[in-house]
This record gives structure tokens, sequence and C-alpha cells, in this order.
């Protein structure tokens, strides 16, 4: 079995930790967000702007407590319905769906946020608000893609990408191209889901939009990590990190935790586990500084899954029994039984299997019923450990059969394997040979089939390269264009400067009126002194990098020393032009060229 899976016991409370990097976009303690947003809404008089601010409520609360979440929630769509404002009603119903996304690996939670976001959906048809459409569409794309539909999602996000064409707003695209990665990720096909990150990314370092630019960082992590190729994942998770910390944004506040904890699963990952576990503490430690106690969450639950998976039982057991704000928060959910499968899997590895049936029959149900289906097979793997631990081979067996049918009917290539190669195992342990030979055969299959998903690997990293290669290509091409561009504009501008100078000094060899020069000479001279302006200016780069306090320091010097000199040479200049000594000039050499010319006729 991959350590992934291992790693991934808590796997289904992860996806609603991650709330935290989105809800926490606000300054300020737990207490202190909820109660200011709460304030603003008691004193708003405009229906529309409170059904916002408890939209916001209903998502923050998600986090924090459930049942304040479903109030506030409810309470958004009252105010927009009494409003009558067709954009906060959408609002109202989007908010919904989506505090209850966040979690729709739990079976109820997704029924009721598909239908918030059909009804969010509608509404913004009716009244062709065609950017809202988008968004709702995306968003039930998410859904779809969190319980494995992913030729649903598939469908949402193309009406979605086409809807965001036809805006032509580039923040939707980019999120478009991020679905379509993660439909692509989920279908197996790896080299669409890069192609179409890397889209997103290209869009989003064009706008500069930083949020997009941290998904974009972390999707190309995951996709480095889900290849193996550790490394290149932590090369963008780490860039992600200096994102960060050169924001002063709340995202990059609040997400910073949520990077050291990737940081630390990839490197876990890597079996390197020291590095994993000091992590882990730092998000615990981050979290702590920022004084948001909610956020320290995503760590434990990481330092749980390490020493489950360096089989640190007794390590794990001690953490545990410590971290009672961690099974506080859990239960907050309505996820108590994950604190009970945790207490379960901790006393099978410590073989108290008297203890470990005691939690297995408190949270039996819960993932039989209220599960998905990832979070049933991880279930159903130490379900069944458990059971061969304690002698009860024909229940193992039943537990291993439902676990293949799940990995079947979700096309889990990986699943499939694991679960025929424990079926053929426990089937030769009870002298069922045929249904032994039968999965050992399955087993053969998907190995085989594996190991040439493997070789593509391989394949996939050539095009990998291939494919960054082009891009790299284009960039330069591109860079090319603009470079080429912009010398082209710079000798307009040199041609410009020297032909109105040109006539400048044309004005001063006829009679043209001193006003007239002087207003040409002020232009002429303006221009060309900004253009020097210009050239140092675009030359400093290198001295100062973009430092602020550098860049005004450079400016005050040319200045001073361009600004004394424009101003004489422009006196000097065209106080000669306007002055007749032009004209004297031209009166003067044209008498002179008389006189050789006369000198040169013959003599009568």
């Amino acid at each position: 079995m991959r350590s992934d899976n291992c790693a991934g016991l808590l796997s289904l409370l992860m996806t609603a930790l991650l709330i935290l990097s989105s809800f926490c976009q606000v300054s300020g303690q737990q207490s202190q967000v909820t109660d200011s947003i709460i304030q603003r809404y008691h004193k708003e008089t405009s229906l529309p702007e409170k059904a916002r601010l408890a939209g916001e409520l209903s998502q923050i609360f998600m986090a924090i407590d459930t049942l304040s979440s479903e109030k506030w929630g409810t309470q958004a769509i009252e105010d927009a319905e009494i409003s009558r404002d067709r954009k906060a009603m959408f609002r109202s119903q989007l908010d919904n769906g989506i505090r209850l996304a966040y979690v729709a690996a739990r079976k109820g939670y997704t029924a009721k946020s598909l239908e918030y976001l059909d009804n969010a959906f509608r509404m913004a048809k009716e009244n062709k608000l065609e950017k809202e459409q988008s968004e709702s569409l995306l968003w039930k794309a998410y859904v779809y893609q969190t319980n494995s539909e992913i030729d649903q999602a598939m469908a949402q996000t193309t009406q979605a990408f086409a809807l965001a064409q036809s805006v032509g707003n580039d923040s939707l695209l980019a999120a478009c191209y991020y679905s379509f990665s993660k439909c692509h990720e989920g279908k197996g096909e790896k080299l669409q889901m890069l192609k179409n990150t890397f889209e997103a990314v290209s869009i989003a370092e064009n706008i500069n939009n930083h949020a997009l630019l941290r998904t974009g960082y972390l999707q190309l992590a995951q996709f480095y990590s889900s290849i193996k190729n550790y490394d290149k994942a932590l090369d963008f998770t780490f860039k992600v990190l200096q994102l960060d910390l050169a924001s002063q944004s709340d995202e990059s506040k609040y997400g910073r935790a949520q990077v050291y904890t990737s940081i630390a699963s990839i490197y876990q990952y890597k079996k390197n586990y020291s590095m994993a576990e000091s992590f882990f503490n730092k998000s615990i430690q981050y979290a702590d500084t920022i004084n948001f106690q909610p956020l320290k969450m995503q760590g434990y639950l990481g330092l749980m899954n390490l020493y489950l998976a360096k089989n640190d039982p007794v390590k794990a057991l001690d953490f545990f029994n410590t971290k009672e704000d961690l099974k506080k928060y859990i239960a907050g959910f309505g996820m108590a039984s994950v604190i009970d499968q945790a207490y379960a899997l901790i006393y099978t590895r410590l073989n108290k299997l008297d203890s470990a049936s005691y939690y297995y029959a408190r949270c039996l149900p819960f993932f039989e019923n209220s599960v998905n289906p990832a979070s049933k097979l991880n279930f159903y793997f130490y379900y069944a450990e458990y059971l061969n631990q304690k002698s009860d081979k024909t229940g193992a067996i039943a537990i291993y059969e439902k676990g293949k049918q799940i990995a079947d009917a979700t096309k889990n290539l990986d699943w499939m394997r694991v679960y025929s190669r424990l079926l053929d195992s426990s089937y030769t342990n009870v002298g069922n040979y045929a249904q032994a030979l039968h999965y050992n055969k399955l087993y053969n299959r998907y190995k085989d089939s594996l190991d040439k998903l493997g070789k593509e690997d391989e394949i996939l990293q050539l095009q990998i390269t291939d494919e960054e290669k082009r891009r790299d290509r284009l960039a330069v091409a591109e860079k090319e264009k603009i470079e080429k561009r912009n010398r082209i504009q710079y000798m307009a501008i040199v041609i410009a400067i020297a032909t109105i100078f040109l006539l400048l000094v044309l004005l001063g060899l006829f009679r043209v009126s001193a006003t007239t020069i002087r207003i040409i000479g002020f232009f002429a001279f303006l221009m060309f002194f900004e253009f020097i302006f210009l050239v140092f200016k675009k030359s400093i780069f290198g001295i100062t990098q973009g430092e602020p306090w550098k860049d005004l320091g450079m400016m005050i010097l040319i200045a001073a020393i361009l600004v004394p000199l424009h101003h004489w040479v422009e006196h000097k200049v065209i106080h000669y032009l306007s002055s007749q000594h032009m004209l004297k000039l031209r009166d003067n050499s044209k008498a002179w060229w008389n006189r050789i010319s006369k000198r040169g006729e013959p003599q009568v």
C-alpha cells in the first residue's frame, strides 16, 4: 500500500480544515473576527450589505460552529429576499452552497450544497448575470470533484468556461483552467492537468493576481508530488511561502499555516520525517504567533498522521491524549467518529484489541453511512487490519470485499490492486484457493497496469520537459517581441526629437515671432530632457533593484543634474534663435556666397 494512503487516516477532515485558508481573510483573533462582523451587521441599514455580511459570517462559522453557520446562512437568504436585490439574492444562495461545499466529503452536505448552488445558478440565469452563472458552475464542479464525479465536474467547468469567455473576465478564466486541471487529475490525464495549470498561472501572472498565483503554485506542487517529483513540488511550495512572506494580504497571513503543512506533507512523502515534523511544528507555532488557534489543527493532524506513518503508535497516543482542543475541534464539525477511528487505529497498532473494538463499534456506523467513497476505502483497510489481528478472518474478508467493490466503482486502480492482493492472501489463509486464484489474477492484471502507468510516468516526465521548454521558448519570443517594439518606439522618439530641433533651427532662419520660437523650443527641450531622464531611469534598476529609497535617491541625483542643465541650455538656445542672430548669419552667409559666385564669373 502506498505511503500517502497511510498518511490519509484523517483525510476526511483535512478537506474541511482548508476552510480556514479561505475563511480567515479578515484580521484579528477568532472572536474578534466574528464579533467585528456581527457589530457591522447590526449597524448596517442596507439589506443587500446585511445579506453579504451574514453570508460571510456563515462561512467563517463553518470553521468554528456549524449551528451558528446554519443560522447566519439562513439570515443571509432572508435579508437578500426582503431586499429584492437580484445580485444579493444570488450571493446568499451561493454563500450557503460554498460553506457546505468545503465539507462535501460528508454525504448529507453534498446534496445540500448542490441544492443551494443550483438555486444560485438558476437565479443568475434568469437575470442574465453571466459572471455569476460561471461562478456558481465552478463551485458545482468543485463539489463534484470532491465526490469523484469527474464527468459531471468537467461538464460544469466547460459551461463555466464558455460564460467566462463571453464576459471576458480573466480571473474567472484562470479559475476555469484550474478547475479543468482538477478534472484531468481525476481522470489520470496528468499532462492535460499540467497544461491547464500552466494556462491559469500565465493569466494570474499577466494580471498579477496574488490569490490565483498562490493557487497555481500550490496546484503545481500537488502535481509534481503526484508523479513523485518531490523536489520540484517543494520548489513550488517554497515559492508560495516566498509570496506569503513578501505580502501583507490577509490571505497570505492566514494561508501561511497551510503552506507550512503542505511542505511538511511533501517531506513526509519523501520519508524525510525530521523535516516533516519540523514544518508541522512551524505551522503550529505560526498559528500561535498570529493568535488564531483553529489554524493549529492542520499541524496537529499532520503530526498525528506522521507518527502513524512512522509506526510509532505510543507517541501518537500520547500526542492525541494531550490535544483536547484538537478533539473538541473535530467534534465541532460533527465528526467525533473520526476521533474514535484514530483511537481505534492506535490501539490496534498497540495490540490493545479490546480498546480498539470499543472505538470501532462507535465509529463504524458513521463510516458506513456518512462519508464519501475515498474515506470508506481508507477506513475499510484499517478496520480489516484490526479484524485480522483479532483472528476474525471471515469478517476481514467481508470488509475487503466491500472495499474492492468501492474501488471498482470509483475505478481507483491503486486500491483495486491493494484489495485484490489482500483478498488473495486472505482466501489462501482460509483455504479457498479458487477465490485466491481469482484475486491473484486480478492483482497481477492491476499490477501490470500500474507498471505500465509507471513507464508512462517516465514518458510523461519527458513530455513535461518538452512542455516546459516550449513555454520557455514562447516566453523568450514574447520578451524579444516586447524588446523589439520598445526599440522601435525609442527610435521613433529620437527621430521625433531630432525633427523638432531641426524645425526649431529652420525657424531661426526665417522671420518668425520670438513667442513661436519660445513655445516650440519649450516642447523640444522638454521632450529631449524627459527622454534622457527616461533612459537614465530605465538604467538605474540594475543599481537600485527596485528598492524605493534607492530609486528616490537616484532620481533626486539625476534631477539635480538635468533640471538646471535643462533650464540653462533651453534659455541659451532659445535666446539665440529668437534674437535674430540666425537671420544675420543667414544674410552674411548669403552675401559671402554671392561674393564667391561673382569672383568665379569671367570678366568682360
